[in-house]
């Protein structure tokens, strides 16, 4: 982003929602609340017919939600350099 003032506030935007709503502690609480829902109709019939992941894939997936948040905040600070 060429205009600082623009980064700037972009940033502390992005600061602001990682250190709350977007923390990798709460998406991966929310992941598991949704899957806690949404697991079982995803591998029972129909709906496991259109799977595109198996129960293992989609188990890892969610395990490594939160941690994908964090990597991606620590890629775009590195970005900022």
């Amino acid at each position: 982003m060429k205009n600082e003032n623009y980064r700037k506030m972009l940033d502390e935007r992005i600061k602001t929602l990682y250190s709350g709503v977007l923390a990798p502690e709460n998406v991966q609480t929310m992941v598991e609340k949704y899957a806690a829902v949404t697991t079982p109709y995803l591998f029972s019939a129909p709906d496991i017919n259109y799977s595109p992941v198996t129960q293992a894939q989609h188990d890892e997936i969610l395990s490594l939600t939160g941690k994908e948040i964090a990597d991606n905040y620590s890629a775009y600070q590195a970005g900022l350099d």
